[in-house]
């Protein structure tokens, strides 16, 4: 975008722009789905029907060559985009109304919550209706209008399923803004030390943000790594929703992609690791193995303990006391984040008997 603004590049180089343009957003929206209102930007800034036709075709083309690797599942990737755009909840669950008005609204704003994403996508509104006062529609003008519908479409699509990480690219998108607005406004004194004012403010608050967050994950880092796993290695682990376990992300990430990797991980992962499956419908819980579905009672006979540990139990206790009713288990190895009920084993992974 900012080689595209040099003066006379988008009449001299635009069949080279118009490609690249493609080539970017053909490997980003192969990376990752929910990024591809962002590349809307291009459309406003090449401005004519043939660049814009040649961006399309550029885009699709590599979009292709970027998945090619996905080839033989390009039918269920199909499959899964449509379930997730006619669900109105998160993964396509809900009822298939695209969008739950109940809930939609409140989630759009939260999502527009972050400082970093909010005000310059507002100074940019700003400066649009102030260019279109004066009738001003240069090129960065056109780019800020790219930049601020892509942000608006991202916030809407993302809002399905609200969560911040897929926000990314529009919050990135937020530099440009502000180098936009930089170019349409310097030659004035007072705007430039507002600016200066905004960006300085920006960066503080970002950067306390990131301190701050910095400083959160390295407790939570922490607090996973005082219950460790190897202590427990001669008993039955299982793991349910958010665990802080190597074993659970591969199961949960084998699980929802088809099992297509199922064998291959059963020969390297431990074999005394179990999880709860309760991430697609939280109302039902199923005890599994790299196998499939099993029995918990049957499947702890064969250890002297059993470690169960995740992010919540609310749906995996009541599962237990009627899956295992013989069985009694103790909270007292949890940490703040997780829940861990144990059986037959103390914090230090001393057998107690069960």
């Amino acid at each position: 975008t900012v080689l595209a603004l040099r003066p006379g590049a988008l009449e001299r180089r635009g069949t080279a722009l118009a490609i690249a343009f493609g080539v970017v957003a053909g490997f980003g929206v192969a990376t990752k789905i929910t990024a591809a209102p962002v590349f809307l930007l291009p459309l406003f800034l090449l401005g004519r029907v043939r660049a814009i036709a040649l961006y399309g075709v550029a885009a699709a083309l590599f979009f292709i060559v970027f998945t090619l690797p996905m080839a033989g599942a390009y039918d269920q990737f199909a499959a899964w985009i449509a379930k997730v755009f006619l669900g109105s909840g998160a993964f396509g669950g809900g009822a298939p109304t695209v969008i739950d008005p109940a809930r939609y609204p409140a989630d759009v704003i939260r999502m527009f919550s972050r400082p970093i994403l909010h005000v310059p996508f507002v100074l940019g509104l700003l400066a649009l209706a102030d260019a279109g006062r004066r009738r001003r529609w240069t090129p960065e003008v056109r780019a800020l209008a790219g930049v601020c519908l892509a942000q608006l479409v991202h916030v809407l699509v993302v809002a399905k399923q609200p969560s911040a990480v897929y926000l990314i690219p529009s919050i990135m998108l937020s530099g440009l803004t502000l180098a936009l607005l930089w170019r349409l406004y310097a030659r004035r004194p007072w705007h430039t030390r507002l600016a200066w004012a905004l960006l300085l403010a920006l960066i503080a608050a970002q950067g306390a943000g990131i301190v701050r967050l910095q400083g959160e994950q390295r407790g939570l880092k922490s607090a996973a790594l005082a219950l460790d796993q190897d202590r427990f290695s001669s008993c039955l682990r299982a793991y349910s929703l958010f665990a802080s376990s190597r074993t659970y992300a591969l199961y949960l990430a084998d699980y929802v992609t088809g099992g297509r990797f199922s064998e291959r991980l059963r020969a390297q992962e431990p074999a005394n690791d179990f999880w709860f499956e309760n991430w697609w419908d939280p109302s039902t819980v199923t005890f599994r193995d790299w196998t499939g579905e099993r029995d918990p009672g049957q499947a702890m006979e064969g250890y002297p303990c059993v470690v169960i540990r995740g992010g919540s139990m609310s749906r995996i206790e009541p599962y237990l006391s009627r899956a295992v009713p013989g069985v009694s288990f103790s909270k007292t190895c949890s940490t703040p984040d997780e829940t861990v009920l144990t059986s037959g084993v103390d914090c230090a992974g001393r057998p107690t008997g069960r």
